[in-house]
C-alpha cells in the first residue's frame, strides 16, 4: 500500500555497447541499482551471434527492471 506522502519514483537506464546502469531517481536521491556487462558479438555479417548476443543484453536488462 502506498501512503499518500510519498513520492513516485523514476527509473533510468544509460546504456553503450554491452554495458547498462539502471538508477532508481527519488526526489531527494539516485541510486544505481544494477549494472550490467554482457560482451556483445561483433557483426560479421553472416552470422547471427551479434543479434543473439543484443537480445541476451536488453533480457538481462529487463529482468533487473
Amino acid at each position: 500500500m502506498i501512503k499518500e506522502d510519498e513520492q513516485g519514483h523514476l527509473i533510468a537506464i544509460t546504456m553503450e555497447e554491452g554495458i547498462a546502469h539502471i538508477f532508481l531517481v527519488s526526489q531527494s536521491k539516485t541510486v544505481m541499482k544494477a549494472k550490467i556487462e554482457k560482451s556483445i558479438a561483433k557483426n560479421n555479417g553472416m552470422n547471427n551471434k551479434n543479434a543473439t548476443s543484443k537480445a541476451r543484453f536488453f533480457e538481462l536488462i529487463i529482468k533487473q527492471i
